[in-house]
């Protein structure tokens, strides 16, 4: 009891219960609070919140209903009351329908003491239900201003039987920090699903290129290059050597349907399976014909993949080519550049039509001729006008370049880098070149003469006639030639002091594209190192000899032997 100014007695103990109540409300707005900060799964965040702001507001029922990012209808996630579970299965809402779709369309919050008498109010749950709704406080859930869905807390159990003005603020404190709790647990649910792809991507790229050649062929006479760059992280993009028997080499190209995953794991499976085949059906033709058979009772989805599948004798020299709708290979040899295949000839995309048989085509491949295979990643690429690369400006770049393969590879690819620029490529692009550079191999030749200067001629025939199988121009020849008669020449004539009994043995080899001449004799020490190269003009009788052979020559070596003859090695990279 206490007493007032004016001495009267007072009660304060409904002071006393108003103040208890308002720790209670706070000490539950502190235990939401807590839940929110402490919960990322969205389904026990929302159960768990609704328990409590239903004790704490000692409420009938609450409803959490959100909005359906598809339909933008509101649903009911969180139910809880005597109708709770029924309310759920049978009844959404549209934005504008019923108060809480006002408050979701106007984003303003509501006290109602009484529903039925609330213009915006739809009876239709509560006949559905047997349920009666009185007072009702419903406030949107916003985030970043734009509204996610409402609460509704349905029916106060104690007198004075509706919901109090400081009711209405708290329940809008906690619609705030659970929208927040809300677009939080989401977020959380997104970077978890990111990882979970990024994983899966990381995954599906390694399994990829597992089946992938980890290593070019190796085959006299052949040269091979490749270039894969997926426009993602995995592509639809693959290609692949198979070693057969009798000399023969496998190579397919080919661009399943569709990027990502699904095509890496398509494009895997193939692989596996033509490895198999390969073996069974070596024969092009027949080859596409049986895994066309094989696609088309496996693919599902629409999936296919447009094939190129060589088959390359090595001894022969020979191509047998099917095509199941790919680009056709460009051909480049001394003759000029060409499209390899007739469009004719080419069949469908495995995996689209059920019966039909391939036909391949027969070609014989010329001495230092090149075959480019590629994907329409090379061909399609656009720049900033939406223009292609397009066909004719990839034969304009193999014809402008020699037939190495490595080299094509860097200079069309730098090509269509430039064309490009900025443009963020939408298609992955393969490029497989191989040449074929079929030099015969000059075998060793050697020759021992008189130190005579008529025997001088043997040694011009002998070097010309090596030189002739070469691809040496005729005017590098015949410095060569003049080169080596001048070091015999000055060995008669400095070494043996003109005794022409004595003997010059010389050996002659090419290899790799490299001239190697071995001259060795018995007369005197002559070092031709010893003279340095001057200007012709300064040059005094007698010394001429020694400055072509160091201005011909790439490398020249003088030293001696065991058994203390001379030896000079001269060296020249054959370039035609």
């Amino acid at each position: 009891m206490t007493i007032d100014k004016k001495n009267m007695i007072t009660d304060d103990s409904s002071d006393l219960q108003a103040c208890i109540t308002r720790v209670e409300r706070l000490s539950n707005c502190i235990k939401i609070s807590n839940l929110i900060n402490s919960e990322l799964s969205i389904g026990k965040l929302l159960s768990k919140l609704m328990e409590t702001t239903k004790k704490t507001l000692v409420a009938d029922a609450v409803s959490m209903l959100l909005i359906d990012d598809k339909t933008k209808d509101l649903t009911f996630h969180i139910s809880i009351g005597e109708a709770g579970e029924e309310i759920k299965e049978i009844y959404n809402l549209k934005k504008g329908q019923g108060i809480a779709g006002f408050v979701a369309e106007t984003g303003l919050p509501l006290n109602i003491e009484d529903a039925y008498h609330h213009s915006k109010f739809a009876p239709e749950i509560d006949r559905k239900t047997n349920y009666h709704t009185k007072a009702m406080l419903c406030v949107p859930l916003k985030i970043r201003g734009e509204v996610i869905g409402v609460i509704e807390v349905i029916n106060k159990m104690i007198k004075p039987f509706f919901f109090s003005a400081e009711e209405l603020e708290m329940l809008i404190t906690i619609s705030s920090s659970a929208a927040v709790a809300i677009d939080t647990a989401k977020m959380h649910q997104i970077i978890l699903k990111r990882k979970t792809l990024e994983r899966d991507v990381k995954l599906a790229k390694e399994v990829q290129s597992s089946f992938l050649p980890q290593e070019l062929p190796l085959i006299e006479n052949y040269k091979f290059a490749v270039l894969n760059q997926p426009a993602l992280e995995i592509g639809g993009d693959f290609y692949n050597f198979f070693k057969l028997p009798a000399n023969k080499l496998g190579i397919v190209l080919g661009d399943v349907s569709g990027k990502g995953i699904s095509a890496s794991l398509f494009m895997a499976r193939l692989t596996s399976d033509l490895q198999y085949y390969t073996l069974l059906y070596p024969d092009p033709k027949e080859l596409l014909t049986q895994m066309n058979k094989v696609l088309c009772e496996r693919t599902k989805r629409g999936m296919f993949v447009t094939l190129l599948y060589i088959l390359l004798d090595t001894k022969e020299n020979r191509l047998r080519i099917a095509n199941a709708g790919h680009i056709s290979p460009i051909y480049s040899s001394n003759e000029g550049t060409r499209l390899l295949c007739d469009d004719d000839k080419k069949g469908p995309p495995l995996g689209i039509i059920h019966e039909i048989e391939y036909v391949q085509e027969i070609f014989e491949l010329g001495d230092d001729s090149c075959v480019t295979i590629f994907t329409d990643g090379i061909i399609e690429a656009k720049n900033y006008n939406s223009e292609l690369f397009g066909i004719k400006r990839l034969l304009r770049e193999i014809e402008n370049n020699p037939n190495d393969p490595d080299l094509m590879i860097k200079k069309i690819t730098s090509k269509i880098d430039n064309f490009t620029l900025t443009q963020d490529r939408s298609d992955d692009l393969t490029l497989l070149v191989f040449s074929l550079n079929n030099e015969k191999k000059i075998k060793p030749v050697c020759l021992s003469i008189k130190s005579h200067p008529e025997n001088l001629r043997q040694i011009r025939n002998l070097i010309n006639k090596t030189l002739l199988k070469t691809k040496l121009s005729k005017q590098n020849s015949q410095n060569i030639i003049l080169a080596v008669v001048e070091a015999c020449s000055n060995i008669i004539k400095h070494g043996y002091k003109n005794d022409y009994n004595q003997k010059i043995d010389l050996t002659v080899n090419v290899e790799a594209n490299i001239l190697t001449i071995s001259i060795i004799d018995k007369g005197l020490k002559f070092d031709i190192n010893s003279f340095e190269p001057r200007d012709v003009s300064k040059v005094k009788p007698g010394g001429l000899g020694v400055h072509i052979i160091k201005q011909v020559m790439d490398t020249v070596e003088y030293t001696q032997t065991s058994q203390g003859f001379n030896k000079i090695k001269m060296v020249k990279k054959l370039l035609s």
